[in-house]
C-alpha cells in the first residue's frame, strides 16, 4: 500500500482503479440479481408468476423475468457442482446433469424482488417446460437445514429443485430424486436462447393425486376405450377441467370426466390425465399403459357352407357330415344266369348305424349310390323289409287270381262263339 501511495499520481490512479475492480467483482457476485422488466430475446429466460385462484378464475399477483445472465450473476445462494442423478423409466441411473452452479428455487423465491413473499404463501408450483407441467408441493420448498426425523426433507442428499445455466446459454430445470425408486427424468428440461419457461407459484389450492383408469388396457384398433378418474385423497375442491393425453399424439381438453378414445394403429401408449379445480388445485396422474393390437382376422370361408363344419371325416365340407352307407352283405356264390345264388338275401332290416327320428330321417338315409343326398328334411318312414315281403306275396296272389278269372272268361267266350257257329250250320241243313 505504501508503494501505491508513493507512486506518481497517474500510476496511482491506475493502480487504485485496478484494486477497486478486483474488489468489485466479489461484491457484484455476492449481490442478488435484479429481475428484468422483460425477457431478453437473445437469451433464455425464466418467467415467475405468483397466482391466486377463486371460482375457477386465476389472478396474477406478480410477474418477474430472469435472463440467463442474471441467473449466472446471482451470487449468494448458488450451489457449486451439485451431484444430481437422473433415473429413467427403465430404472437406469445416470450422473446428470452436472452443472457448474445451480440456483435452488427456494433461493429464487426468497429474493427481495418478490413483495408478496411467495415462499411462505406457496401451496404448489408448476413449470411448463414439458408436455405436462413439472409440479412441486409445498414441502418441496422447505429448507434442508430445518428438517427433522418427524418432518424429513423430501429429496435425497439434501438436494433442491433448481435452475442452472449451461455453457451454450440454455436454462435447465432439475428435480432431485425423492427415493431409491423415484423416476425424475420426466421432470427435467432445458430451454434454448430466445425461449422462456414459466414457473407458476400458486398461493391457493393444493396438489391433487388423480388416478387414471381404463375400461381395458389390452384392446385392438376396432375397440373404443372408456376412461375415468378417481382420487387418492378426498377432494376439497370441485374439478372443472380434465385434460387427457392418450399417448398417440391426441390430447382431449374436456369438461367430461369419462371420455372415450379409439386407437388407429397398434402399439403401446402411455395415458395420463390432468385435472384442475375451482381453487386452482392441480394434479396429474401416473401413466397407465395401453397395449393396442390389430383386430383378429375373420375365419376363411369356402364356397357353400364355409369351414364351420365337421372334420371327423378329415375334410372341410362346409359343415356337412357324410352319412354312413354300409357295404352290401357278402354272398358265397354270386348269382348267374344258369345257377341261382345259394344264399338268400336277408329279409331283416340292415343296421345302417342311423338313429330313427320320428317324422324325420338323417341326411342320406336310404339313398342309393348315385342319387343326390339332400339335407335333413321331412320324409315318410321307410317300409320295413318284413312288411315289404308280405305285401309282395298278397299282390302276387291277387294278380294270379285275376289272371285265372280272365282266362276262364276268355275260354267261355271262345266256347260260346264255337257253339253258336255250329248251331247256325245245323239250322241251314234243316
Amino acid at each position: 500500500m505504501r508503494s501505491l501511495l508513493s507512486a506518481p499520481r497517474p500510476r496511482r490512479r491506475a493502480a487504485l482503479a485496478a484494486v477497486l475492480s478486483i474488489i468489485a467483482v466479489p461484491l457484484v457476485a455476492a449481490s442478488t440479481a435484479e429481475a428484468a422488466d422483460a425477457c431478453d430475446p437473445a437469451q433464455a429466460c425464466v418467467i415467475v408468476k405468483v397466482v391466486s385462484t377463486s371460482d375457477g378464475k386465476g389472478t396474477t399477483l406478480e410477474t418477474r423475468y430472469f435472463n440467463a445472465s442474471e441467473l449466472q450473476a446471482w451470487g449468494d445462494g448458488l450451489v457449486t457442482a451439485p451431484p444430481y442423478l437422473t433415473r429413467g423409466q427403465s430404472g437406469k441411473v445416470s450422473p446428470r446433469p452436472r452443472p457448474a452452479t445451480a440456483l435452488p428455487l427456494r433461493t429464487l423465491l426468497s429474493s427481495p424482488v418478490f413483495t408478496k413473499d411467495p415462499e411462505t404463501a406457496v401451496t404448489f408450483s408448476e413449470s411448463n417446460g414439458t408436455s405436462a407441467p413439472t409440479v412441486l408441493d409445498k414441502p418441496d420448498f422447505s429448507d434442508p437445514a430445518t428438517a427433522t426425523d418427524k418432518d424429513p426433507y423430501p429429496f435425497l442428499d439434501d438436494l433442491q429443485p433448481a435452475l442452472y445455466v449451461t455453457g451454450t446459454g440454455q436454462i435447465g430445470y432439475v428435480r432431485p430424486l425423492r427415493d431409491e425408486d423415484d423416476v425424475n427424468s420426466t421432470d427435467q428440461f432445458k430451454v434454448d436462447p430466445g425461449s422462456s419457461v414459466t414457473l407458476t407459484i400458486h398461493t391457493t389450492g393444493k396438489l391433487l393425486q388423480p388416478v387414471a383408469h381404463a375400461s381395458s388396457t389390452s384392446v385392438d384398433t376396432k375397440a373404443t376405450v372408456s376412461f375415468s378418474t378417481t382420487y387418492a385423497q378426498k377432494l376439497r375442491t370441485n374439478i372443472i377441467k380434465w385434460r387427457w393425453t392418450f399417448g398417440d399424439g391426441e390430447t382431449l381438453h374436456s369438461a367430461q370426466e369419462k371420455p372415450t378414445h379409439r386407437y388407429a394403429t397398434k402399439g403401446t401408449y402411455p395415458v395420463f390425465v390432468e385435472v384442475r379445480g375451482t381453487d386452482g388445485s392441480y394434479g396429474r396422474s401416473a401413466p397407465i399403459e395401453m397395449k393396442v393390437a390389430k383386430p383378429p382376422k375373420p375365419p376363411k370361408t369356402s364356397g357353400g357352407g364355409g369351414t364351420g363344419g365337421g372334420t371327423g371325416g378329415g375334410g372341410t365340407g362346409g359343415g356337412y357330415i357324410p352319412p354312413y352307407i354300409p357295404a352290401p352283405p357278402s354272398i358265397d356264390n354270386p348269382p348267374s344266369v344258369d345257377k341261382p345264388p345259394t344264399t338268400d338275401q336277408p329279409t331283416t332290416p340292415v343296421d345302417d348305424g342311423l338313429q330313427e327320428v320320428e317324422g324325420f330321417v338323417l341326411a342320406g338315409a336310404g339313398a342309393e349310390q348315385g342319387e343326390s343326398i339332400p339335407g335333413t328334411q321331412a320324409q315318410p318312414q321307410p317300409t320295413k323289409a318284413s312288411e315289404l315281403s308280405t305285401s309282395r306275396k298278397i299282390s302276387g296272389a291277387v294278380i294270379g287270381g285275376l289272371a285265372v278269372i280272365l282266362l276262364l272268361g276268355l275260354g267261355a267266350e271262345i266256347e260260346t262263339r264255337w257253339a253258336s257257329t255250329r248251331l247256325a250250320h245245323l239250322r241251314r241243313r234243316t
